[in-house]
């Protein structure tokens, strides 16, 4: 597969390698997703519940996806390089980091959710369902750090269609789950967010227990066994070297969440509803170009250790072509019908309208976020996880934040006036984006091989 990853069609490659990627976290969305569409037929209430506890799975993505990231990240690079027995270092290593990362998270969680979902404005019914939900989703973590941890091994050996097998079934799981368990069924109780947690905690352990057995049965190159197996600090450091600044880019969208649902929170909790809704959609229409910047990690990883550099930035600039484009429709199509998705989630009608005012300001700048979000995975798979960390702090934290204060004092006071500071911060992101590779070394040391003078990057 590495010889696949460093030579021919750079197109065919990135096709084959996302493609699968992208219906995984498709399905994997759809956790969040068949939990919100059904608890908003329970009230808006339960919906903003429900978005108040968001954030908290944005961590959890977040700290889980972070080691995930860097693992893929140094297995390609080692199997690119033909070392494989460090290649089964890092992926035991990796699954150890997800067990202890897995009980801090708990801890910190059951300490701080409620002070913070307080903090954001929730109150009443709205705090007690939020915590009940949060509290029972926190139990079953376990299973999602290890099935992203295993999940990243298996990716980064450049097989992206088992992860991909195993979340449909465990997505499919949750589907039929979920409704039994909120609405209840024959004798079965009624249970709302709390049947949505359960649900989504059975379904999850079963992906992991599907996604860890993989490796341990050894399908691949890589597999769990512990024989001979020692922990390595300089393995530890190293993925967290990758890990961690990747974690923190992606926990700065819940910290930016957390803002913007705190203004939103002024205008009640229609507008904490509205804007969970519309940020949920975001994160639908964003997993092109998730699934591509896992793509971009490993394909850059191979060709960097191979050192291929000019074939490592032709699949960059390829990405984000191919994202801008997947991205680009996806919000066409929330910009020209707003209503109609938001209907899908909820039928009221003050959200409703809330909501559609947030697709149609922010839906055509979801091509320039997926640019951005390749452009970071491929300095990732470089071995530097910096450039994603900034270009993530300035689009959720940095730019939205103030620019919604200011706007809204100066501009418009009323929550269209935070949604047009979202869309203008996803603009500025890009232009920062594209603007570090160019000047980057990754790309003088393209421009300077010799397939440059011979070959386009595209």
């Amino acid at each position: 597969m590495s010889e696949e990853l460093t030579q021919g069609d750079i197109k065919k490659a990135l096709l084959s390698l996302s493609w699968p990627t992208q219906v995984a976290l498709v399905l994997q969305a759809a956790y969040n997703l068949v939990d919100t569409i059904y608890i908003g037929r329970v009230s808006p209430t339960a919906i903003a519940a429900v978005s108040m506890a968001f954030p908290i799975f944005v961590v959890m993505f977040s700290i889980a996806g972070g080691v995930g990231v860097g693992t893929t990240s140094l297995i390609s690079r080692y199997l690119g390089s033909g070392d494989n027995k460090k290649a089964v270092s890092v992926a035991r290593t990796s699954i150890f980091i997800a067990l202890a990362s897995t009980v801090i998270f708990m801890v910190l969680g059951f300490l701080f959710i409620e002070p913070l979902y307080a903090w954001m404005g929730a109150k009443d019914d709205v705090l007690e369902m939020a915590i009940v939900y949060t509290k029972n989703v926190l139990w079953g973590s376990v299973f999602m750090f290890l099935m992203i941890a295993a999940g990243s091994i298996i990716r980064g050996e450049g097989d992206m269609k088992t992860p991909m097998k195993y979340m449909i079934i465990s997505s499919l799981a949750n589907i039929v789950l979920a409704p039994i368990l909120i609405f209840g069924l024959g004798d079965f109780p009624k249970m709302g967010v709390l049947g949505a947690a359960i649900a989504l905690n059975i379904s999850v352990a079963i992906g992991c227990i599907l996604t860890v057995r993989h490796l341990l049965r050894k399908r691949g190159k890589i597999g769990l066994g512990l024989e001979g197996f020692t922990l390595d600090r300089d393995l530890i450091g190293r993925i967290l070297e990758l890990g961690i600044p990747s974690s923190i880019a992606q926990s700065f969208l819940a910290i930016g969440v957390i803002f913007l649902t705190r203004i939103a929170a002024g205008f009640g909790p229609e507008g904490i509803a509205a804007y969970g809704i519309g940020y949920r959609l975001d994160l639908l229409a964003v997993l092109p170009a998730l699934g591509v910047m896992l793509a971009i990690v490993t394909l850059v990883g191979h060709n960097i250790g191979a050192n291929k550099f000019f074939r490592a930035v032709k699949a960059t600039i390829n990405g984000s072509v191919l994202v801008a484009l997947e991205m680009g429709l996806v919000g066409l199509l929330l910009f020209l019908f707003p209503e109609f998705f938001m209907r899908i989630f909820t039928s009221d009608g003050n959200v409703i309208s809330l909501g559609a005012d947030y697709l149609t300001a922010v839906g055509l700048t979801y091509g320039l976020i997926g640019i951005g979000m390749v452009i970071g995975a491929a300095f990732q798979g470089a071995g530097s996880a910096i450039p994603l960390l900034v270009i993530t702090l300035a689009r959720m934290v940095i730019l939205p934040v103030p620019i919604a204060i200011i706007y809204m004092r100066l501009v418009n006071d009323d929550i269209s006036g935070l949604w047009d500071a979202i869309a203008i911060s996803n603009v500025i992101s890009a232009i920062i984006a594209v603007g570090w590779l160019l000047y980057s070394n990754l790309y003088k040391k393209a421009i300077s091989s010799e397939e440059s003078s011979s070959e386009s990057f595209l």
